[in-house]
């Protein structure tokens, strides 16, 4: 079948050519004669790379034009980036919205189609439940993620919140996965047909054992993984390595590296982060190799991923992270780690799901004929497991995560913004996953806990039959942050605070990401929070008598210090490796501390109190600086590093910005940074000047 016959507008159809879409695929024709662009619900289960996002695509050129819009709802901001991008090529109106969760952004129903993660989508609707009344279509990409702790009770929240509008749900095959179109009450669409064959194999002492029983050797000595890369790679073939931990990326791409490199591999050098891992990155990749995991800087996995597309690089070693959607698909995947460790469980094994997105990588669309995918055992007692667990058997049952307390205490809050009532709220919850899998007798029994929880914190007022968020839980849900970070903030307000105990009660809030505690760290931060006692802002555990609270304490001392060492102007570089973290961690840190800072501030205002302090916290975390120079990088183009220089030239304030000489800021900031700041602050700078700067070079 063409998409030629579908029925789709010329345009829409030379525009799909364009993209490299013109025949389906027999499982896009299967969904296509259920009706799904007639308007119908439809789960479509397919392998990785088998063409699940055309008929995304496909229903989103018929909606728009039947004059109808539509949001489509990804996992991640990288993976709606990239959707964003492929729309724009499709030629509809598309918007994308992966920011600020507390801004009602109505430019919005300006796009015919607008990109969007869960969390961003749940956090339109708070602001206005009927942000989204015209929108005619939903496209849930990656729906099996309802099956996730962190991520899968929003999704399946916003799946409810749309349950009257068409839904398009894509997901990975899974084992229930006409329970999922049962509850959506959607056509289902299940295959295990892809459009580049692939080969399972299991890879032991020097041999490949694939799933019929055949095997092949494996040529070369010293490193199993580095065998296998150097194996896949031949004839212009492309590896992805998935290890369980960051270090081990790192250590296993130099070892690759260092063999391409004897092979007389060599790649021009690339542009990367000044960063330690800038630095190692920028070494594997001149030799065809690379590593990728998130304490990266966003800057360098964006280049690994671009290079390898392009084919620059023959390998990537990576965290299963990489396996979440991202389009790097290459010849050969292997499997080292099977396992990953848990805090509370030592090594346990990764779930089958994620073992076969991982595999779904392997076999690039007009390269390869098949992929293979390996898993590596480290004994033959192995080699019969990993068939038993994973190539030979069905992945996890989907289940709701709905009853998750943290979940159940913020969907429960926003329902009843501004008010709802029991009745209300069983209406609901009787259409989730949660309740079509568990009964809704069951879900009540969580959702009342929850209503007495938020009421006892004063989040919510129960009066008669109503349930009615008070002005401080409506503006806790409006911030999208976890009513238990908003009582903790509040009562982290009854006490004078120093600049570090409103860094520690930030990290106290469940909403923070922690670092943990490093090899000798107990002692330092032990040591701090002696040091510091007097400033927090909540209890300390007793490290006698409750040492695993203590132990958790710790942490958040430790991340309070991080922060500190940001706001007191040490470089990212510095941060990083007296920290042992990679700049990724440092950014998502920053990103997470400041958007709670600001919630901090916001809660101060409805509680009447004081939060000037806190604002200008806010600022510091966003900028990396002192309170002396808030002023200064308030002006676009000025940073941390030239606001410095700035005040120690003794000009401080933006009227001294305003007043200098263009010569003499020319001198400190350079021609291009100087007049783009005076043109900032309202000053014209003649076409002369500009010009002059232009000739000399740093006019860009």
């Amino acid at each position: 079948m063409e998409i030629a016959d579908l029925g789709l507008s010329s345009p829409h159809v030379s525009r799909f050519k364009k993209m490299g879409y013109s025949t389906l695929y027999p499982t896009q024709e299967e969904a296509v004669r259920t009706g799904f662009l007639e308007g119908g619900n439809i789960v479509v289960a397919v392998p990785t790379a088998s063409g699940k996002t055309l008929l995304a695509y496909l229903a989103i050129a018929r909606c728009v034009e039947r004059g109808g819009r539509a949001v489509y709802v990804v996992p991640l901001k990288a993976l709606a980036e990239e959707k964003y991008a492929e729309l724009k090529e499709l030629g509809v109106k598309v918007a994308l919205s992966i920011g600020d969760y507390d801004s009602h952004e109505s430019w919005l129903k300006d796009y015919e189609v607008v990109v969007t993660t869960s969390e961003k989508f749940d956090s339109l609707l708070r602001h206005e439940t009927r942000f989204f009344d015209d929108i005619t279509l939903l496209i849930a990409d990656e729906v099996h993620l309802v099956h996730s702790l962190r991520r899968g009770p929003t999704l399946e929240v916003v799946l409810t919140k749309m349950r009257h509008k068409q839904i398009v749900a894509l997901s990975a095959t899974v084992s229930n996965a006409e329970e999922i179109a049962s509850w959506l009450d959607a056509h289902l669409v299940v295959s295990d047909w892809r459009p580049v064959a692939l080969k399972k194999a299991v890879y032991c002492e020097g041999t490949l054992v694939y799933g019929d029983t055949t095997t092949a050797d494996v040529e070369g000595t010293g490193d199993d993984t580095v065998r296998l890369v150097s194996y896949g790679v031949a004839d212009e073939g492309q590896v992805l390595v998935f290890v369980n931990s960051r270090k081990s990326t790192q250590a296993v791409a130099r070892r690759i590296a260092a063999k391409f490199k004897r092979a007389g591999i060599e790649v021009d050098a690339p542009k990367v982060s000044d960063t330690p891992l800038g630095d190692e990155l920028a070494k594997a990749i001149c030799h065809g190799a690379a590593f990728h995991h998130a304490g990266m800087d966003r800057s360098d996995r964006t280049l690994v991923e671009r290079l390898f597309r392009e084919g620059t690089l023959r390998a990537i070693v990576a965290t299963p992270t990489l396996a979440a959607g991202i389009n790097v698909p290459a010849r050969r995947v292997i499997i080292r780690d099977w396992r990953r460790f848990d805090a509370n469980r030592g090594y346990v094994p990764i779930s089958n799901l994620e073992i076969q997105q991982m595999m779904g990588r392997a076999g690039r669309p007009k390269y390869d004929t098949t992929g293979e995918a390996i898993l590596m055992a480290k004994s033959p007692a192995q080699v019969e497991t990993l068939f038993d667990e994973y190539i030979n058997s069905s992945t996890e049952r989907i289940t709701s995560k709905l009853s998750a307390d943290d979940a159940l205490r913020s969907h429960v809050l926003a329902l009843c913004v501004p008010r709802s009532t029991r009745e209300g709220l069983l209406t609901f919850f009787s259409k989730t996953l949660y309740a079509h899998q568990y009964g809704i007798d069951t879900v009540m029994g969580k959702v009342d806990d929850t209503v007495r929880f938020l009421s006892h914190h004063g989040l919510l007022a129960q009066n008669d039959d109503t349930l009615d968020a008070t002005p401080l839980g409506a503006r806790v849900s409006e911030l999208y942050i976890d009513p238990m970070s908003g009582v903790v903030l509040r009562d982290a307000l009854r006490k004078d605070a120093t600049v570090f105990g409103m860094l520690h009660a930030l990290c106290h809030t469940p909403d923070m990401p922690r670092f943990y505690l490093r090899k000798g760290d107990s002692e330092t931060y032990d040591l701090l929070t002696y040091e510091m006692h007097d400033d927090f802002l909540v209890e300390v555990p007793d490290s006698w008598y409750e040492p695993e609270e203590y132990q958790f304490f710790l942490t958040e001392v430790k991340t309070a210090a991080i922060l500190m060492d940001w706001i007191s102007e040490r470089s990212e570089r510095e941060v990083c490796e007296k920290y042992d973290i990679g700049p990724g961690d440092l950014l998502r840190l920053r990103d997470n501390a400041e958007w709670i800072c600001y919630a901090y501030k916001e809660i101060a205002r409805v509680q009447s109190m004081p939060w000037q302090a806190i604002n200008r916290l806010v600022y510091r975390i966003r900028h990396g600086v002192g309170e002396d120079l808030l002023e200064l990088t308030s002006v676009k183009g000025i940073g941390r590093v030239r606001a410095r220089t700035l005040y120690n030239l003794n000009i401080r304030s933006v009227q001294d910005l305003r007043t200098v000489p263009l010569e003499r800021l020319q001198r400190i900031l350079g021609n291009k940074t100087a007049i783009k700041v005076k043109q900032e602050l309202g000053i014209v700078v003649s076409e002369r000047r500009q010009q002059d700067a232009s000739r000399d070079g740093t006019l860009e």
